[in-house]
């Protein structure tokens, strides 16, 4: 069972790898588990770009992988050009989102969970302030969320950038 998990969850991965140029996968987990989990990082480039996570996991009663990504936008938002400064933000579906980079990590049900906790949180009215409160704040908060060691803000003002040094500062 277990390995079956594991291969349902690389499978699933694959059509975020395919899409990604640059791909790092890396295992939190501090002990096995019946069930796979995993929270993915990613990030495409341009100006502003856009970063999002994606949560994965096992699920042995549809014998499947199951998975939900996540981005927060301006509330507002309409294509990639129209970019809102302030106001309410929204949590979209970023599941299939091409990317540039991406960090694939497996953890523990608790960290999965915590990440799960740190999506619900942002689905609640949320301020949008790009630069402040924006797509990276909420990936920064993720990567926190399961014990990831996160970049300043400041020295990764694009969020290709902050995913970039995500991966970097954890490797």
């Amino acid at each position: 069972m277990y390995a079956k998990v594991i291969v349902m969850l690389m499978i699933w991965i694959t059509p975020i790898a395919a899409q990604a140029t640059n791909i790092t996968y890396i295992d939190k987990r501090v002990r096995t588990e019946p069930l796979e989990y995993a929270v993915v990082f990613a990030a495409y480039s341009g100006v502003p770009g856009h970063a999002f996570a994606i949560l994965i996991r096992g699920d042995a009663v549809q014998n499947a992988t199951l998975q939900s990504g996540a981005g927060f936008y301006p509330s507002k938002f309409k294509d990639k050009l129209s970019l809102d400064f302030d106001g309410q933000g929204i949590l979209k579906d970023d599941t299939w989102k091409k990317s540039d980079v991406v960090l694939s990590v497996l953890v523990n049900k608790e960290n999965y969970e915590r990440a799960a906790a740190t999506v619900a949180k942002w689905k609640k009215p949320t301020p949008y302030y790009l630069g402040f409160n924006d797509c990276t704040t909420f990936v920064q908060e993720m990567a926190q969320a399961i014990g990831l060691t996160t970049p300043k803000r400041f020295f990764a003002p694009l969020p290709i950038m902050y995913v970039e040094d995500l991966v970097s500062l954890n490797k």
